[in-house]
């Protein structure tokens, strides 16, 4: 028994023994690999902390969060969007000649401090110009995520959004934006992007760029081309007279209110003779309504004499009215009719106007013709 139990104690203590020799290595190991980690972290931060303080302007703000000048971040400053392009359009002679340049140590920057993305396209970015990683374009020219500067951008110098899931430009991906297909000009199109090269012949698709052709067929058929009834005037003169002159011949182009034509007319001198005569009774008529009114007003004249005065004066006016717009149905215009009452002028010349702009296709006035309402002086068109 006392050698049974001797044997179990030995075994449970070798058992001690490798374990607390396995648990050593293990930490030894580990506590390696972080000191080698933090030596890494501490030798990458020491490097940059050195490249910052060489290339670094001191005289200028820092933005810490985005690791630009502050003048030159367009996140915290999205009012500097028009100005920051022009400032490095254009790199001075002596950013060329120094060996430590912002652009040099930018290259060098992404080989020993590798950023997500691959370094083809970190060594094509400008490094003076925020990244819009989500859009694959300069934050000065995205206007996803920065609305205000679509109407500022120059369409000319954008170089587009990219669509990630096809890896093409937005504008031109075929699948995400078929309705584009509309809006392209002969020999244009639209990109997709298949799976392999083989996929296409797979599924049997055959390709080709469309050409602008003349259409050789041709037909004959019996028509009759008559005139847009829209757009077709016929003019006439509205009162009897003679054509007195002819301003206008076939083919001339005449615009709204253009005169074609003077006819002398007998009604037309009557009509603004009515229409002074009716003026003038107004004018006396008001004149005697007003005497009424004041005489009625201190007693002196009857109520009855008032209203008399009153409705006369109301009849005038009508008249008045009645033959002023005679004349505007002759086809006088407001100012000639003001005309008329300040040159108190009754002559018997009325002018035809061009109710539209077009062109005077067809002429039948004839200066010393009669004419007669209906007659069809002009064709306008």
């Amino acid at each position: 028994m006392k050698n049974k139990q001797r044997l179990i104690n030995r075994v449970f203590y070798l058992s001690g023994i490798i374990f607390v020799a396995l648990l050593f290595i293990q930490i030894k190991y580990l506590s390696s690999n972080v000191l080698f980690g933090d030596m890494s972290c501490f030798a990458n931060e020491v490097h940059n902390k050195q490249t910052e303080s060489v290339v670094r302007d001191p005289k200028r703000l820092w933005c810490k969060e985005h690791n630009v000048y502050e003048d030159e971040c367009l996140i915290c400053h999205p009012e500097l969007g028009s100005n920051i392009s022009n400032k490095y359009s254009v790199i001075s002679s002596d950013t060329e000649n120094k060996d430590e340049s912002p652009a040099k140590h930018q290259a060098e920057k992404s080989n020993c401090c590798p950023t997500p993305g691959t370094k083809a396209e970190k060594s094509k970015q400008d490094p003076k110009r925020l990244w819009c990683n989500e859009h694959s374009v300069y934050e000065d020219e995205c206007f996803i995520c920065h609305p205000e500067l679509k109407s500022s951008n120059n369409e000319t110098t954008s170089v587009g959004l990219q669509c990630k899931e096809h890896r093409v430009l937005e504008r031109e991906c075929g699948i995400c934006h078929p309705e584009l297909t509309a809006s392209l000009i002969p020999g244009k199109g639209l990109k997709v992007r298949l799976e392999s090269t083989e996929s296409a012949v797979k599924a049997g698709v055959v390709t080709a760029f469309p050409d602008e052709d003349k259409h050789h067929a041709t037909h004959s058929v019996l028509c009759q081309v008559t005139y847009n009834m829209n757009y077709l005037a016929r003019i006439t003169p509205l009162t009897s007279g003679v054509n007195r002159r002819v301003l206008v011949d076939v083919g001339a182009y005449v615009s709204k209110d253009d005169v074609l034509v003077e006819i002398v007319s007998s009604e037309i001198a009557n009509a603004k003779a009515d229409y002074l005569t009716a003026m003038s009774n107004e004018t006396l008529k008001k004149l005697a309504y007003k005497r009424e009114k004041g005489l009625f007003e201190k007693r002196i004249s009857s109520q009855r004499e008032y209203q008399q005065a009153l409705a006369e004066y109301h009849a005038a006016a009508n008249t008045t009215n009645t033959r002023r717009q005679q004349l505007l149905n002759y086809g006088f215009t407001e100012a000639e009719v003001k005309k008329i009452v300040e040159t108190r002028s009754s002559s018997s010349v009325f002018t035809i106007r061009a109710p539209f702009a077009g062109t005077i296709i067809e002429r039948n006035a004839v200066v010393g013709e009669a004419v007669e309402p209906g007659d069809v002086l002009f064709f306008s068109g």
